[in-house]
């Protein structure tokens, strides 16, 4: 076991930024305050959220309030209602502490939102998500950095384990608080802490934390490869108000580990539907549709489409067409002139057999996507197609 005695920050955060402290009372986030005391940080605001659960709450309000008082930390708090709660609690009350957390980050322009969790909370998170069915990138837990909601949050302790940070408690007398209702089954932290974790250390040794955030850490470094593998195609998609587009040539770089991620990267977060694209890929079977929740994936030849639902492909009643073909028309870069009374627009399926046996060769020889031949609408007149988005 050793003793703490530095945290790991950002090289750009002045010891004189102002910055905002989540603190609880409970063991971790007053390290954590300790720490930044013992690191000479000057300008801290401390945001505490009293949610009023325990009847130990009160007391510890005033304690850590006095504790901040003696030494010249500026002290933020609210109190929050829990019997209002409906729905997920746990969820809802997380939510509000960020709200007042950011509320505060504004007020004072703080450089940072620093929070206490540790290596212990970080191997929790890992495994809730990988038995919830995440995809594996989220199976790294907590960010050490990263913006939220306009802030940037730091959690400094994610590798820092609780025995370190009691004895660091112990060593510079620092008071905290135990909150029974971090074992409380009612939450499932609560019923992994009291039951699972323990019964895994039962069966696999003392290590296994240990292991599991190592794990974690690999999952990490294997998801920053994957990002700089997607990188190129990611950047190169061409979005528009029908969604994105992803070209064959861009894919063809990319192996099926790498597909599957791009597609999460893109929102689509169903496994079985990515798991479905990148088969047809594999065995090069165009003109397919696979049905998401949010979106229509078209395979095609040029490449993938992922459209959103609900939104109509155009018709077109504006004023400019300044840009013609098909690439323009995802984009929503080309639009054509209002209806006028004897000009209709059409599908391709209703016009009449030898005008649209003469649009499909055009269309053909253009290598236009297939779905979007079908779908997109031509303006016709007096049995000739006078206008259409999807030509050059």
């Amino acid at each position: 076991m050793r003793t703490l005695n530095t945290l790991k920050l950002p090289p750009e955060l002045d010891k004189s930024d102002p910055i905002v402290v989540g603190v609880s009372f409970g063991p971790d986030s007053m390290a954590l305050l300790g720490r930044l005391l013992l690191a000479k940080f000057s300008n801290i605001h401390v945001a505490h959220v009293h949610h009023g659960m325990r009847k130990e709450s009160d007391d510890e309000l005033l304690e850590l309030k006095k504790f901040c008082e003696i030494r010249n930390i500026r002290f933020h708090c609210t109190h929050l209602q829990p019997e209002w709660e409906r729905g997920n609690l746990e969820e809802n009350l997380r939510k509000k502490r960020f709200c007042f957390f950011r509320k505060i980050y504004f007020e004072v322009g703080a450089k940072a939102l620093l929070l206490g969790q540790q290596a212990n909370e970080q191997v929790e998170t890992g495994l809730k998500r990988l038995f919830e069915g995440a995809h594996f990138t989220q199976l790294k837990g907590m960010e050490g950095e990263k913006e939220l909601w306009g802030m940037q949050v730091i959690r400094p302790q994610l590798q820092d384990w609780k025995e370190d940070i009691l004895a660091f408690l112990d060593l510079h007398k620092i008071p905290y608080a135990i909150d029974a209702s971090n074992f409380s089954e009612t939450f499932l932290r609560g019923r992994m802490r009291k039951k699972m974790l323990p019964s895994l250390k039962s069966q696999f040794g003392k290590e296994i934390e240990k292991n599991i955030l190592y794990f974690m850490e690999k999952i990490n470094d294997f998801g920053g490869h994957l990002e700089k593998r997607v990188k190129s195609a990611y950047e190169n998609r061409i979005t528009g108000p029908y969604g994105d587009f992803f070209s064959t040539e861009d894919l063809g770089e990319l192996d099926p580990v790498e597909l599957d991620y791009l597609f999460h990267k893109a929102d689509v977060k169903h496994r079985s539907t990515r798991a479905r694209i990148l088969e047809h890929i594999s065995r090069k079977d165009f003109g397919k549709t696979v049905p998401e929740e949010h979106y229509e994936i078209h395979l095609e030849q040029e490449g993938v489409f992922i459209k959103k639902k609900g939104v109509a492909l155009e018709k077109g009643f504006f004023e400019s067409r300044d840009k013609r073909g098909w690439l323009a028309f995802w984009r929503g870069e080309n639009r054509c002139f209002p209806l006028q009374n004897r000009q209709r627009w059409l599908k391709l399926e209703s016009l009449q057999p030898r005008v649209r046996e003469k649009i499909l060769k055009e269309f053909s020889r253009q290598k236009i996507p297939v779905f979007l031949r079908k779908n997109v609408y031509v303006l016709e007149d007096e049995g000739k197609v006078i206008y259409d988005f999807l030509s050059l």
